[in-house]
């Protein structure tokens, strides 16, 4: 089942997490999503995010592997281990919508580069990671919400990483990554090396 599947790769990514992480809940709802609560150390997934990749990698004829839902997990258990409380949130940043908005998309880029380590020293293949940004981006390219980046964007960042063995996997969330237009400059036919978009 989902449920024990999913306690599975927890408990292999709390191994190896520094950090508390609480128990994952599977919540029953054909809600597309994954979320951490400011207040607990636990990592909620719904049915319906697993269902509807579960579907994707049908329609696309790939197998889904522990490897694929290890990524989605681990991405969630980063922000637990970010204290993704606004009190956490300096109050300069809290202040400026811009800057705040910028620390927050940071924070999921960072959650996306510490999900590879994650994957990476529990044993399972950060490639795979991979397969589910694709079908983040076969629900279309716009963010969640305001503070996430474009799936496009995060597949670039991720693509690079794994293409890249000396690169960095983690950054600070003060770092400024790069802004919209040079991101774009990036998609753009002349730049577009790694076929994104």
């Amino acid at each position: 089942s989902p449920q024990s599947i999913s306690a599975i790769i927890l408990r292999k990514l709390k191994d190896v997490a520094d950090g508390e992480i609480g128990n994952l809940v599977v919540i029953e709802s054909p809600t597309i999503n994954a979320f951490v609560s400011p207040t607990s150390t636990d990592v909620f997934v719904y049915y319906g995010l697993v269902h509807a990749f579960m579907r994707y990698c049908d329609n696309n004829g790939i197998v889904p592997t522990e490897d694929m839902f290890a990524y989605l997990i681990g991405h969630e258990m980063t922000h637990v281990l970010q204290k993704l409380h606004p009190s956490n949130i300096p109050q300069s940043i809290k202040d400026d919508e811009r800057k705040y908005k910028q620390y927050r998309q940071n924070l999921e880029y960072d959650a996306d580069r510490r999900s590879l380590l994650l994957m990476r020293d529990a044993g399972y293949n950060p490639k795979d990671a991979i397969h589910v940004l694709n079908f983040l981006l076969s629900m279309g390219d716009k963010p969640y919400t305001e503070v996430h980046p474009r799936s496009t964007f995060r597949t670039l960042q991720i693509l690079e990483i794994l293409n890249d063995p000396n690169n960095v996997m983690y950054v600070d969330t003060m770092q400024k990554n790069l802004d919209e237009e040079e991101k774009e400059k990036l998609l753009t036919p002349e730049h577009n090396a790694l076929g994104i978009g």
